[in-house]
Formats: C-alpha cells, structure tokens, sequence
C-alpha cells in the first residue's frame, strides 16, 4: 500500500512531467545536432577523428535521455494507476527521501543494493 499522501504525489507528478518536457526538449537539440554530422565531410584524418569522437558523445547523451525518458514516463504511469512509490521487485513502500532524489526510481533501497552486489542477476530474477 503507498503511503504517500495524494497531495505529495501531485508535487512528484509536476516536477516528473516538467523533467519529461526538459529531456524531450533536449532530444529534439541531440537530434538536430547529430544530423548537421551527416551534411560534413571533415577534410583530414584530425578532423574525421574529432567529428567521430563527437558523434559517438552525441549518441551516447541520446541514448541516456531516451533511458531516462522512459524511466520518467514509467513513474508516470504509475502515478496514474497509483502504485507510484511501491518497489516493483518486491512491493514494499519506497523511502520518500529516496523518491525526492530518484523520482522515477523503480526499486526500494534493498532491492537496488541487492540488484547492484548482483547485477547479473537483478531484483526480481
């Protein structure tokens, strides 16, 4: 049972949805930034080197936000369906002070600490 209150719940919708809008926003930068990549043809080897080091950079900051992104709009849906704030291993609450730094987390402390001495494992498995 999420013992959040419903108006502390609203606070974590606003400031995950705002989040949602930055990271979309900030896709959209990544996405126009990759393809001015593809309309250069860098000269010498230097500058072929810095322009691939560069895209590489650029793909893994969009690969980072897609994560995020789903992880934010997964938290959201479980605001929706009110099982925000409720570990998806095990089910038990999740601290309030874990959820203020990780809004979009899916795992009690326990959990997460089990799923990172074990990552080959993971919570749940």
């Amino acid at each position: 049972m999420n013992a959040l209150a419903q108006p502390r719940v609203e606070l974590f919708k606003k400031d995950l949805e705002v989040r949602r809008q930055e990271l979309i926003s900030s896709l959209g930068s990544l996405e126009q930034e990759s393809r001015s990549f593809d309309h250069s043809e860098p000269q010498d080897l230097g500058d072929r080197s810095n322009t691939t080091y560069t895209k590489e950079f650029v793909f893994q900051r969009r690969a980072q936000a897609r994560r995020l992104l789903r992880l934010i709009e997964g938290a959201l849906d479980r605001i929706d369906d009110g099982t925000f704030g409720q570990c998806t291993n095990c089910g038990r609450e999740i601290g309030e002070k874990r959820l203020e730094a990780i809004p979009w987390t899916l795992y009690c402390r326990d959990c997460q600490e089990q799923f990172e001495r074990t990552p080959s494992e993971g919570p749940g498995s």
